[in-house]
């Protein structure tokens, strides 16, 4: 059940704080209650998975579902305790929610490998959240490995990562391992709906099925997009959509590869791969703003008068068919490339 937990935007109001409020995870948060739930559970946890999934956020919950002094028999934390209170303000003396990209360092975690061989001070569990683990140096992963060998009871390390693969086998082997996925566009309807509801907003269809395209199957982008409805619900329905169509700060990101395949900007097809693969986001996410930067380039082509300007409205159509495909769960960085290959292709050949 979703629900409003503080005040804020919709993605901090409605941010989970039990099992229970996260949306589109059913096993994997079934499989962590039952192992947080057990006498012997593991000390070290593994949470990958695309961006906006809800790694970070399950890891919160896990922290006050292990401090809280009233859980309830299925894993949930109260949420009013003191341990709960703090940890879900940042406050908790125990609790610690580091970005190992800022702080990814030997030395800091070396720091926080001694830190691990010491006991909570005042809650019933010491945590450390490491996000973006992957971005860790070498070495400063095999000070966490060699810190996580003698941890003191009591005290739990989790990883969240975008990119698994990263993270020294070693070190991966000392996790249990949970693989979040995208979230069906069930999940992401669903879960605009609700949230919606408790606005007072009842979304329309047509914006509805715009903000589950927009989403990408990422809870985040969802609410982002519906609070951009929200704000604009005394509005037409056409402003709305217009707005909710793309994901703007990823747009000047990408423009340079909408206009290398577009031929604006003259490009092998060498530099057009080099300029995705230097961009680091996601299959999806790159491929929304393909789309939409295509269909507002088709907007504003010029009616077929003649020939030539057929032919490239012809064009930037067929490009626009190729990223309103959805990409695949497995791999969606094969398909994009393939699609992007065909969109330039037509700008390119003849």
């Amino acid at each position: 059940m979703v629900l409003k937990r503080r005040d804020g935007d919709l993605c901090k109001a409605y941010r989970p704080l039990t099992f229970s409020d996260i949306v589109g995870q059913n096993a994997i948060i079934k499989s962590i209650r039952s192992s947080l739930l057990s006498e012997n559970h593991s000390q070290c946890y593994l949470l990958h998975g695309q961006s906006g999934c809800g790694k970070t956020t399950t890891a919160r919950v896990m922290a006050m579902s292990l401090n809280c002094t009233d859980r309830s028999d299925n894993g949930d934390p109260c949420c009013e305790c003191e341990n709960c209170v703090n940890i879900s303000l940042d406050t908790h003396p125990d609790f610690k929610e580091i970005n190992a990209a800022d702080t990814g360092g030997k030395d800091q975690i070396r720091q926080i490998q001694k830190d691990l061989k010491t006991r909570p001070m005042f809650g019933k569990v010491k945590l450390y959240i490491l996000d973006e683990a992957h971005k860790m140096t070498s070495a400063a992963q095999e000070a966490l490995l060699k810190g996580t060998e003698d941890m003191s009871k009591g005290v739990y390390v989790i990883l969240c990562s975008t990119e698994p693969k990263k993270i020294i086998a070693t070190l991966r082997n000392r996790c249990e391992d949970y693989n979040f996925k995208l979230l069906s566009n069930s999940d992401i309807k669903n879960l605009v709906e609700i949230v919606g509801l408790q606005e007072g907003y009842t979304v329309p269809p047509k914006v509805l099925n715009a903000i589950i395209s927009v989403s990408t199957g990422m809870p985040r982008n969802a609410l982002k997009s519906l609070q951009k409805a929200l704000n604009l619900s005394d509005e037409s329905e056409e402003d709305i959509l217009s707005t909710i169509s793309f994901i703007d700060e990823l747009e000047p990101k990408v423009i340079d590869l909408c206009l290398m395949i577009h031929g604006r900007k003259k490009s092998t097809w060498a530099d057009v791969i080099k300029k995705y693969k230097s961009l680091n986001i996601e299959p999806q996410q790159v491929n929304l703003v393909l789309a939409g930067w295509f269909r507002s380039s088709l907007e504003r082509a010029t009616p077929a008068g003649n020939s030539t300007s057929f032919n490239y409205s012809h064009k930037l159509s067929k490009a626009l068919s190729y990223f309103c495909e959805d990409l695949p769960i497995i791999k969606p960085e094969n398909k994009i490339i393939l699609n992007m290959y065909k969109a330039y292709e037509e700008f390119y050949r003849g």
